[in-house]
């Protein structure tokens, strides 16, 4: 099979990871794999924090302070992915880096799960200055966020896709 549509079909969401700290060079990977989604004219409207070390556990104890709860499995490293709010499509494009991103992770030995709680985080009246203390851009807001790290045990197998989901027209 080919390896590109194995990656896509045999990546799940990792909610158990080892504490062991991800190699900078594959999150370098991961982050340009980000970079390189596809965006609305290319405008490349996202903007890509990560986290690691003790930066991870501030965000921990932040999240679980701010949304009153922490939302997040353990893994040791964190890219909060952010959009330009005055791009007509940032949502879309932040997604995109997102999911390249998680199929990089994958590609690479590494497990993801997408966490929305960022979302939570960074919304409310002091949204902006959050934001500057996590060195976010003035003007952005948030996306979605995904933890990377070496699952602690093996992913489940696929659940069956949905049936009716697709509709063929042919001239």
């Amino acid at each position: 099979m080919n390896a590109v549509l194995e990656n896509i079909y045999t990546r799940r969401s990792v909610r158990s990871y080892k504490p062991d700290p991800v190699p900078e060079e594959l999150l370098e990977e991961i982050v340009k794999a980000g970079l390189y989604a596809p965006s609305a004219m290319n405008g490349q409207s996202w903007h890509l924090t990560v986290l690691t070390g003790d930066a991870v556990e501030r965000f921990h104890k932040f999240s679980a302070e701010k949304a009153g709860r922490n939302a997040y499995y353990g893994a040791p490293a964190i890219i909060l992915v952010f959009a330009d709010k005055k791009a007509a499509w940032g949502s879309r494009d932040g997604s995109l880096a997102l999911g390249n991103m998680m199929l990089a992770a994958h590609s690479l030995g590494l497990g993801t799960c997408w966490i929305n709680i960022i979302n939570h985080i960074f919304d409310g009246e002091d949204a902006d200055a959050l934001a500057a203390e996590w060195g976010i851009p003035a003007g952005y807001a948030p996306i979605g966020s995904i933890e990377v790290g070496y699952a602690a045990e093996p992913p489940r197998d696929a659940a069956p896709r949905r049936e009716g989901t697709v509709n063929w027209i042919r001239a």
